[in-house]
């Protein structure tokens, strides 16, 4: 499955594969792609704002350059192009209020790139997608009991699991109860 978000210079793929999900973002400054592995997709989330102040310090400055021009055509009788700057002013400020990109950043494990999600309409069906991937995925190669294993190292990998709500508590306790009372 294979998504693909654009907002202005930014393009963004997500690329759900059989082990993980393939990320790519690119912009005018960087082009980066990365194989991140499901078992690295934590449930931490955070919102990111990016704007672009350049816009904004212009829309600043065509408004006071304008309005002191019109003081000075209004006091000293002179013809100074006050309205185009008080004219500009407005335009920054849309084009400023136009730049400005959400994203929900899904946090990874293991020093990998995060997940960036555009705030756009199918910003959602992604993270679902992505989730319910990584759910799946992780409940097919994890959710069996390894008898084999240490009782405590299989006990830590369900709690993983639970922590990644792919199993609840309930369940969580009827596991550990089944991995400690076959000990060998």
């Amino acid at each position: 499955m294979i998504f693909a978000q654009k907002k202005g210079g930014t393009n963004l793929k997500f690329e759900l594969k059989e082990e993980g999900l393939e990320f790519t973002i690119k912009d005018d400054t960087l082009h980066k792609s990365e194989f991140i592995p499901y078992e690295d997709i934590t449930n931490k989330s955070h919102e990111y704002f990016e704007k672009n102040s350049g816009h904004k310090n212009r829309a600043i400055y065509f408004l006071v350059v304008g309005i002191l021009f019109l003081i000075s055509n209004l006091i000293f009788q002179t013809k100074l192009w006050a309205f185009l700057f008080l004219i500009g002013a407005p335009v920054f400020y849309f084009l400023y209020k136009k730049s400005v990109v959400n994203y929900k950043v899904l946090n990874t494990d293991n020093g990998l790139m995060d997940i960036w999600v555009l705030d756009d309409k199918n910003q959602t069906e992604i993270i679902d997608a992505i989730y319910n991937t990584r759910n799946s995925y992780l409940k097919e190669n994890y959710l069996a009991i390894n008898y084999n294993n240490e009782p405590n190292n299989e006990e830590n990998k369900f709690l993983w699991l639970k922590n990644l709500n792919i199993i609840n508590d309930k369940e969580f306790e009827v596991i550990k109860e089944e991995i400690y009372n076959n000990e060998n």
